[in-house]
């Protein structure tokens, strides 16, 4: 199953800043990809579970400032199965999660 992880950024006072995806473990979470990003706008990132082994990940995103500050992290997404299928196709589904619009000042 893919799933696509949407967000709108908006900078303030950042020039450029980290975003990575998470995946919450029980002892250690799993760092899954890594964006920097520049300028304000819309963003997607993409994570493949059938090619990570996770069945049920539970993802979040944190954001840095350039310097490794933290300053911002997201709720935990866990509605996501990687055994999901359409009922009409029988291919995997794919999942999106809308964080939605995050201003960073």
């Amino acid at each position: 199953m893919l799933a696509k992880i949407n967000f709108e950024l908006k900078l303030a006072n950042h020039e450029f800043v980290n975003v990575e995806l998470w995946d919450n473990d029980v002892f250690v979470d799993d760092k899954l990809k890594f964006l920097t990003i520049t300028k304000s706008g819309k963003y997607e990132m993409l994570f493949d579970t059938n090619s990570s082994g996770e069945l049920r990940p539970e993802l979040y995103i944190l954001i840095f400032s350039m310097s490794g500050e933290l300053i911002f992290r997201s709720k935990i997404y866990d509605n996501i199965s990687s055994l999901a299928q359409d009922e009409i196709t029988g291919f995997n589904e794919t999942k999106t999660i809308d964080i939605g619009h995050i201003e960073l000042i």
